[in-house]
């Protein structure tokens, strides 16, 4: 019997939501699915995790463009907001480099971080105050379980991942099963699960899926009002 059989024939039994067992689904058939992927951007819209970004989008083109006589051309826009991205995430709040991660939002188990960012378009329209502007962002990432790790957690998976590709199928059932029932110290169901299926993928039995969604930005950039110089006579001042 091959690893894939294996591994059919056995139960797993993590719980997951339904929106990361879809996804996982998806990722043991090894093909993408452009609806779930639909449904997985949406969730990201949602999130606060794309909220602060959107908003660090906005309120910066806003800042930079509110003195402009005339609405900017959107190439210019558009590598703009590709520099606001990439200071971003360059500059998170500890001055270290920022990981776009969702797992304030429930969403870690479903997609973890994306590791592709990027301003793709732009579309602007004047207004008789300015100009509004629709940014697409492309987000994307590999959906597998090779991401990088450390700890207990690292060393029990690549421990996993010998047993698994030595053909040691006692000895690696009753290690995963051991963990997924908290009988390892430093791990849980979830570290655990992740390890069952960084073992399997790793012994080639799975290969990495790509997916990417296009999300919308969209903001109003309004002309700044430079103040006028008083012309009420009463106010000169008296130099005599």
């Amino acid at each position: 019997m091959d690893g894939l059989a294996w591994l059919s024939n056995s139960e797993t039994n993590t719980s997951l939501s339904p929106l990361a067992a879809e996804m996982l689904r998806m990722y043991l058939r090894g093909a993408k699915d452009p609806a779930l992927i639909s449904k997985v951007g949406q969730a990201i819209q949602k999130s606060k995790t794309f909220a602060a970004l959107r908003d660090h989008l906005i309120n910066n083109l806003q800042a930079k463009y509110a003195r402009a006589n005339q609405a900017p051309p959107s190439i210019q826009v558009l590598k703009t907001a590709q520099r606001l991205i990439d200071d971003y995430r360059e500059t998170g709040p500890n001055g270290k480099p920022r990981k776009i991660y969702f797992d304030q939002d429930g969403l870690q188990p479903v997609i973890g971080g994306v590791t592709k960012l990027e301003a793709e378009s732009v579309e602007i329209t004047a207004t008789p105050n300015g100009f509004r502007f629709k940014l697409l962002l492309r987000l994307g990432d590999s959906y597998d379980f090779q991401n990088s790790r450390d700890g207990e957690y690292d060393r029990f998976r690549k421990e996993l991942a010998r047993l698994f590709q030595s053909g040691q199928r006692t000895a690696f059932w009753k290690e995963y099963l051991g963990a997924f029932y908290g009988f390892h110290k430093g791990l849980d169901s979830g570290n655990a699960f992740a390890s069952f299926m960084y073992a399997v993928e790793t012994g080639g039995c799975f290969r990495p899926v790509d997916w990417d969604v296009l999300l919308p930005v969209e903001g109003t950039v309004e002309r700044a009002t430079i103040p006028q110089p008083l012309s009420d006579p009463t106010m000169r001042l008296n130099l005599a």
